[in-house]
């Protein structure tokens, strides 16, 4: 079987998860609180050309044109373990331009969440996992509300843009999952990408398309959208999976391949200080409507 086509199955394998797990449990109603007067953010703005490389335009176009200009300077590490404050000016005085100081998903949506709120742009943090235990990745990306669309959009600083339907809308993550698992068609674009030819950019960026369905599985909201890094999470998870013995196995698997692989003890211990956190999983909530309506904050 050619790479391809096994890329193809595996694709298909992950739409036809993400179909059976269609419908998400009940929980906890929760929110996001969202921060744009931080005194992190004055700093941020003086220290950064934030507002000159967003520019004008909407909530959309400023955030693309962040991506644009931020993908290419940060170095991508996946393995990236460093006791850093998670804010962008921290991460960005570590990596910014530095080939030899990469940083991972985590961090770059983290970058990318403070350039948009700085802004007054709503922005959030979300983290998407896979259905299986076995997986030793996941990964982090950002939604931005859009004030003209009136709709949630995913951006992926690391990939280095979003995703557009057949008719070029822009896509929440929400909207990603949903025609991933119904067998219609999502288009990555990267934020220098033209879509003038959506085909060439479905070929182009196929592994986008796959990377994604395998970890669409169920999503990570931070509770707080703010320049300090502020503690709780609102998971929403399918009905009949158990995030936390999925999460838990997860980490033990991590843990044991670090040690088996000889990884740092450095690397060894975040894994295990993770599946220790895992315990305390509170907050499940089913109410998906809050991806993509409008936030009580805005409507006032």
């Amino acid at each position: 079987m050619k790479a391809k086509e096994f890329q193809q199955h595996l694709y298909n394998a992950y739409a036809g998860t993400l179909f059976n797990y269609s419908e998400f449990a009940e929980g906890e109603k929760g929110s996001i609180v969202y921060e744009f007067d931080c005194p992190g953010y004055t700093e941020f703005k003086q220290k950064y050309p934030i507002e000159q490389k967003a520019g004008k335009g909407s909530d959309f176009k400023r955030t693309a044109r962040l991506v644009k200009w931020l993908a290419p300077k940060l170095k991508h590490n996946g393995n990236y373990c460093k006791d850093i404050p998670m804010n962008a000016i921290n991460l960005l005085d570590y990596s910014y331009d530095k080939p030899e100081c990469g940083i991972n998903c985590v961090c770059k949506s983290k970058i990318l969440m403070d350039c948009c709120l700085s802004l007054g742009i709503y922005a959030r943090w979300v983290g998407i996992f896979p259905a299986s235990c076995y997986d030793m990745d996941n990964h982090y990306v950002n939604e931005i509300y859009d004030r003209d669309m009136q709709k949630w959009i995913m951006f992926d600083l690391t990939q280095g843009g979003y995703f557009v339907d057949e008719s070029k809308t822009p896509l929440s993550l929400l909207e990603i999952r949903e025609n991933i698992a119904n067998g219609k068609k999502v288009i990555f674009a990267q934020a220098t990408s033209s879509l003038n030819n959506l085909d060439k950019l479905y070929k182009e960026y196929s592994f986008v398309q796959w990377y994604f369905a395998k970890n669409l599985c169920y999503f990570c909201l931070h509770k707080y959208s703010s320049f300090d890094l502020k503690g709780g999470a609102w998971y929403i998870v399918p009905e009949n999976f158990d995030i936390a013995a999925v999460q838990r196995k997860n980490a033990e698997y991590k843990v044991n391949y670090a040690r088996a692989e000889g990884y740092g003890e450095d690397i060894i211990h975040a894994l295990t200080n993770y599946k220790e956190r895992l315990s305390n999983i509170e907050y499940l909530f089913a109410d998906v409507s809050t991806m993509q309506s409008v936030p009580k904050s805005l409507k006032n």
